[in-house]
């Protein structure tokens, strides 16, 4: 007789497919799972780029505005959105800063006249600064306009600005100033107060102001969001003016 018990027992066709089945499923979960958690690592990194980038344009604001000066040629106007319309005037101001010279390539410092602005590209927003020489007499509103003759640089300092459901750029300015509220007492008291221009209107501050030529602080409050829309952060920055008086 035949001893059976030495014979080696293969896998049948049915087994075969069925570890197949169980092989494909295991390293299909596995190339998936990878796969979003690279998805979710590259968004986060985007994120971080985007956020990272908004807070070093506050920055760099930070040392154009706290320089403003007055000028009887130029003054200090602020300006708050209030339409979808391109190009909107968000401030603008004399001021000492830098700037790369365009000939020469070496990076200047002088006093030049300032504009941030907003501007629509692919249906969202980003925040720009336009700067053209100080020494010049009436000039044209030179926004947007890189060939401007007298521009020293235009710049984009934020991207990726949420705006609300009518289009507006979710983006907002407002100042701070100390104010006498009874100028017929003859004590010295004085109250901090936060105003923010409204509608269409421009605050601007001149020689004329009642109270003084440029406010002590100047609050910049801005929505940014990331390429995909999938998170807002909202950053808001003080800047105080070395110049107030």
């Amino acid at each position: 007789m035949l001893n059976n018990s030495n014979k080696k027992r293969a896998f049948t066709l049915v087994e075969l497919l069925v570890a197949v089945a169980l092989s494909v499923i295991v390293v299909g979960a596995t190339v998936s799972i990878f796969a979003s958690t690279s998805n979710v690592l590259t968004a986060s990194e985007e994120r971080i780029a985007i956020f990272q980038n908004a807070r070093a344009a506050l920055q760099s604001i930070s040392e154009d505005i706290s320089n403003a000066t007055t000028s009887e040629s130029f003054i200090l106007e602020l300006k708050n959105p209030s339409d979808s319309s391109n190009n909107q005037l968000l401030m603008k101001f004399a001021t000492i800063t830098s700037w790369l010279d365009s000939s020469s390539l070496v990076v200047v410092r002088g006093k030049a006249r300032a504009y941030f602005y907003l501007e629509e590209s692919n249906n969202r927003w980003r925040l720009k600064r336009h700067l053209v020489r100080d020494n010049i007499d009436n000039e044209p509103n030179p926004i947007g306009d890189e060939t401007f003759p007298e521009t020293l640089s235009d710049d984009v300092m934020c991207e990726f600005i949420v705006q609300d459901d009518a289009g507006v750029p979710s983006i907002s300015v407002d100042y701070f100033f100390y104010h006498d509220p009874d100028p017929s007492d003859t004590d010295d008291t004085q109250v901090l107060e936060i105003r923010s221009p409204t509608g269409a209107n421009s605050t601007v501050f001149d020689e004329s102001a009642s109270d003084l030529n440029l406010p002590l602080a100047v609050r910049l409050n801005i929505d940014i969001t990331d390429e995909k829309q999938r998170a807002v952060r909202t950053l808001s920055r003080m800047f105080w003016l070395t110049n107030a008086k």
